[in-house]
């Protein structure tokens, strides 16, 4: 570890503040965070968390990745609070970093933070942010991301997403008809598998879409936000699918990290949420 009485500047203009204290104070202190919300209500600060997930992976290197998590964060005027658990890594963490990059994007590491050097364990740290990073911080733009002695580059990582601090009722389960994602198997291995492989389960930059990758990025998310995303973005090159195709697509996708079909069809006005 490095000398934790300086200042570590990373890529950005926000500087990470670590105190005399070191990582073992540091760990202790913020993981608080995770199992005492209302000391985050108390301070009366934006939240923000998310599930570890293993990274996007191929047939080659899914033996070799494994792991999952949590990571909670508090923002105060510019200071972002973070605090994580995870388990289960394939080797011992090596490093943590605090990335930026939209949902599903990978994007370069902009804050280190301090890790358990371990198959399982905590990580944390606290962080200055400027306007930019702070804008992006809302919009879900930076992601917790660990890696290991097998898988330096990342293993697991979570987006910080914006937490609901009021919601009157949880939202009911995003709702499709079973024609819909009959339809939408035959679109996808037509549209989406070459990328995203047959099996939903990703490779390289194309994350998965079927497995605990994809739950720990999107559940819990209303169905309207991955309609918009695919909407928005997808496929990234060719002739793109009609609205009525994409929206199939989605509840096979739905149907395929097991949600079971409703008596409403997806479309761009549906509620509900995806389920974790």
């Amino acid at each position: 570890m490095a000398n934790h009485g300086t200042t570590l500047e990373m890529p950005g203009r926000g500087r990470r503040r670590r105190g005399a204290a070191g990582p073992a104070v540091r760990l202790v202190c913020v993981g608080v965070l995770v199992g005492a919300g209302s000391a985050a209500h108390a301070q009366d600060g934006a939240r923000f968390g998310g599930r570890l997930s293993i990274v996007p992976v191929d047939f080659a290197t899914r033996p070799n990745v494994s792991g999952a998590g949590q990571a909670e964060a508090v923002l105060e005027d510019r200071t972002l609070t973070i605090a994580g658990t995870f388990e289960g890594l394939s080797s011992p963490a090596t490093a943590a970093h605090l990335h930026r990059a939209p949902p599903a994007r990978r994007g370069p590491p902009v804050f280190a933070l301090e890790v358990t050097e371990a198959e399982s364990g905590r990580v944390a740290g606290e962080v200055e942010l400027d306007d930019a990073q702070i804008q992006a911080l809302r919009r879900g733009g930076h992601y917790v991301q660990i890696g290991t002695r097998n898988n330096p580059e990342g293993e697991i990582r979570g987006w910080l997403l914006p937490r609901a601090e009021a919601a009157a009722a949880a939202p009911p389960p995003a709702s499709y008809l079973a024609g819909q994602a009959r339809t939408g198997a035959v679109a996808y291995r037509n549209v989406c598998a070459t990328c995203h492989q047959a099996d939903l389960s990703g490779g390289f930059d194309a994350p998965e879409l079927a497995g605990p990758a994809f739950r720990g990025l999107w559940g819990g998310r209303p169905v309207r936000d991955l309609l918009g995303y695919v909407r928005a973005a997808m496929p990234p090159a060719g002739r793109r699918p009609d609205e009525d195709t994409l929206a199939a697509i989605v509840a096979y996708i739905l149907q395929q990290n097991g949600a079971g079909a409703g008596a409403a069809a997806l479309t761009a006005a549906s509620g509900g949420k995806i389920a974790p």
